[in-house]
């Protein structure tokens, strides 16, 4: 009974997220992806509906939850049946189909096949790790536990013992887990953290199919197996953290940005908003995350693509209508963020600060630009979380320096040197500079944005210079990057 009922606890956000991807994308692509976009789809509109009605004062329980859901799929595929006549023809969907992760068993050769075993074999442990192995982690039991406990025996969200402990941190991986125990009837920590190595495995799948469409099956194999051996990556998928999450939603989102950049087909642009939105409702950081990708977004339409500027605005509304209930919240980082520049501007408040000789008060010294780039340099390239990436990532981009300049890869380039030097600037304060000396959060941090890197690696490095090169727009022509 209680597989059926996690099944069933699964299955829920799942049909929520297919509900919305079925009216987002009209043409037929790789059910892999479509599954792995629905989960990530589902699971945070469900985790947003259900903030959203505690702050209507709703209480929380399977059946106020599973009611308006039930609805909200219903109307979502009544819609979209409505207009089935705008599906692709039989034709292109039989191609799309063929892209996709399971094709012809009998054309894998040996390669592939152990390629494919790897994979799966690294997921099974990600789900034993999450579901068989106990929590041990502080953050994880005190924090994100603590908050779905309080959810799923109370009724609400914004209780003040939730406040106390989630302090100015968003909901979304407590009510994910509240949902479960829901589901469940009872509160089970283990089985709480099965979201984590779903969202998991979503990412390889959205990773593979976003990948396949460029490059061989081998190819793209290869690297899908390369982010399966990132050991923070591992680690964070089968603990209850946040940092999975966010990994998830930003680089799938900042993926399905690349890839409308290359095909210029609206809906992923519409499915890299989504993502973005969701992720504001994560952690703190999806805030600024999802600003940068929208100021590479603004360059991109200015410089390239100017008459989608109204397909680059409405998915900016799509993204801000999604997390509205969070990014306008007093404890949101725009919130803070608009108070800091407001209190900046304002006349300089006294302050009761011990005061040195002349009369100036006494200010911690900020950390040196050497400095941060050198501990940066440090967790970058010296330790293993993340393998020779970075190096690859350089090397790419000295080698391909030409082909990155004269295409739409380096709208991928300048986000993820924007992304670093947005790390840099966090910790350039004498209050977060010690978090980045001693690693307890810069790791996480870098963590997001690892498999969108690898992504932009992977897309220079298997690029075929007879078919899959980008196509570049020069004095109004196209032609192919050689």
């Amino acid at each position: 009974m209680t597989i059926i009922k996690l099944l069933f606890a699964v299955l829920v956000p799942l049909l929520l997220g297919f509900s919305a991807t079925s009216l987002l994308i009209r043409e037929k692509i790789a059910f892999l992806e479509r599954a792995s976009l629905a989960w990530g789809i589902g699971l945070g509109l469900m985790g947003i509906e259900m903030y959203t009605m505690s702050l209507l004062g709703i209480s929380l329980n399977l059946r106020n939850v599973l009611v308006p859901t039930i609805g909200i799929i219903g109307l979502l595929l009544s819609y979209s049946f409505y207009h089935r006549n705008s599906l692709s023809s039989p034709a292109e969907n039989q191609r799309q189909y063929r892209r996709g992760f399971l094709e012809l068993p009998q054309g894998l050769n040996n390669a592939e096949k152990l390629l494919i075993i790897l994979i799966g074999l690294t997921i099974a442990y990600v789900f034993f790790d999450a579901l068989v192995k106990p929590t041990v982690e502080f953050d994880a039991m005190w924090r994100q536990g603590t908050i779905a406990k309080i959810i799923f025996t109370t009724g609400q969200v914004a209780t003040e013992q939730a406040k106390a402990v989630a302090g100015p941190h968003p909901y979304l991986n407590p009510l994910a887990q509240a949902w479960i125990y829901m589901s469940l009837g009872y509160w089970d920590d283990a089985l709480g953290k099965v979201i984590f190595p779903l969202c998991f495995t979503s990412m390889l799948f959205i990773f593979y199919c976003r990948l396949r469409a460029q490059t061989s099956r081998l190819k793209a194999l290869i690297f899908t197996y390369l982010l399966t051996s990132f050991p923070l990556i591992i680690l964070h998928s089968g603990n209850a953290y946040s940092d999975l999450m966010q990994t998830f939603y930003y680089s799938a989102g900042a993926i399905y940005l690349l890839s409308w950049f290359k095909e210029n087909k609206t809906h992923l642009l519409f499915s890299s908003a989504i993502l973005f939105g969701i992720g504001n409702f994560v952690k703190q950081s999806g805030i600024p995350l999802w600003g940068m990708s929208v100021v590479v977004l603004a360059i991109f339409l200015l410089f390239e693509r100017p008459k989608e500027s109204w397909n680059g605005l409405k998915s900016l509304g799509l993204a801000a209508m999604i997390s509205a209930p969070w990014i306008f919240s007093p404890n949101s980082f725009l919130y803070g963020f608009i108070s800091s520049i407001a209190t900046r501007l304002s006349p300089s408040a006294p302050t009761n600060a011990p005061l040195v000789s002349g009369g100036i008060a006494a200010q911690p010294a900020n950390p040196a630009l050497a400095d941060l780039v050198y501990h940066l340099g440090r967790r970058m390239f010296t330790y293993a979380d993340w393998q020779i990436l970075w190096f690859v990532f350089i090397v790419v981009s000295v080698l391909g320096a030409k082909l990155i300049w004269q295409s739409y890869l380096k709208y991928g380039f300048i986000l993820i040197v924007a992304n670093l030097a947005m790390i840099i600037y966090a910790f350039s304060s004498p209050g977060t500079y010690q978090y980045l000396v001693d690693g307890t959060l810069v790791n996480r941090l870098m963590m997001y944005q690892i498999p969108f890197v690898l992504y932009f690696c992977a897309i220079i490095i298997t690029l075929d210079a007879s078919k899959d090169e980008p196509a570049v727009k020069i004095k109004g022509k196209k032609k192919r990057v050689r």
